[in-house]
């Protein structure tokens, strides 16, 4: 039985406890976590003669340099996704790996392609649009996005259209598409910080610098953009994780704003560590408002 696409959260569960380093007990022990119906009518040795098998690739990937900027954040980590799985970096080799991989690692590949403009990888791509892995789907579009195929940023609006509780690709879009200087997925971003799945709204919040340059405008239902009140969402929220992957941000964003938001952080968060990162970036950004 193919749990994953019957059940697409099993694989949002997945690959976020694969991310957190949170699978040891291998992909029998998280399904009966996890408990849909049919697994819950079956013992663990039944669960075990089921006709599948998942091999978790290495994401044990270093963090991005420090003077990085945030923009490329998600390039540098594809690309190290690809190494640490012994996956070349060459374009001829990534367009096999692109036919032969499967899962995170088709989709980092998709994602490096795009990034190197690879032109030989626009059919390959073009298969994945319909791939029955939405992560892959989301990759296959934004490459193709990136290197000029309409059928990319049509992609990605179709990915916008996913239930955000069990599908990791609607956050993504959202990201990618303002990335392209669309901001229509700014709704799908507020609306993440509602479900109470914290790998959603982590995926929603890794999205809100690409939203900043887009403050104070409206999207295309005459909503107000107000980029800045979602990053005050984020740094209430009550996974810490998520307050941090603001934090990273926030360091890059000079403005009046982020140094208010920082300030008022600082006096209510109980985190001395997350207090500690937010004072050292007001005080290496003196210049804030100005």
């Amino acid at each position: 039985m193919d749990y994953f696409s019957k059940y697409p959260v099993l694989r949002l569960a997945l690959i976020t406890c694969l991310g957190l380093g949170l699978v040891g007990g291998g992909i029998v022990g998280l399904l009966i976590h996890l408990k849909p119906k049919e697994v819950i009518d079956m013992s663990v040795d039944e669960a075990k003669e089921e006709s599948f098998e998942y091999r978790a690739p290495n994401l044990d990937v270093p963090n991005p340099p420090q003077d990085l900027p945030y923009d490329e954040f998600e390039d540098f980590r594809q690309r190290e996704i690809l190494k640490a799985n012994g996956i070349s970096l060459s374009e001829a080799e990534l367009i096999v790996a692109l036919e032969q991989e499967t899962g995170v690692l088709q989709a980092a590949t998709a994602h490096t392609l795009g990034r190197l403009s690879s032109r030989g990888a626009i059919e390959p791509l073009k298969k994945l649009l319909t791939s029955s892995d939405d992560l892959v789907q989301v990759e296959a579009a934004y490459a193709l996005a990136r290197l000029g195929v309409p059928e990319g940023k049509e992609g990605l609006i179709r990915c916008l259209g996913y239930r955000l509780d069990a599908y990791i690709c609607p956050a993504i879009a959202a990201g990618y598409l303002a990335q392209l200087g669309d901001p229509q997925g700014f709704q799908i971003i507020v609306k993440s910080f509602e479900v109470d799945i914290p790998a959603v709204r982590m995926l929603a919040c890794k999205q809100l610098y690409f939203f900043v340059p887009f403050h104070g405008a409206k999207d295309k239902g005459g909503n107000p953009i107000d980029i800045f009140r979602v990053f005050e969402r984020a740094l209430k929220d009550a996974d810490t994780n998520i307050q941090w992957q603001a934090l990273v941000q926030l360091r890059q964003i000079r403005s009046a704003e982020t140094k208010n938001i920082l300030e008022i952080y600082i006096e209510q968060t109980g985190d001395e560590q997350l207090r500690d990162v937010a004072r050292e970036i007001v005080e290496n950004n003196r210049s804030f408002g100005r």
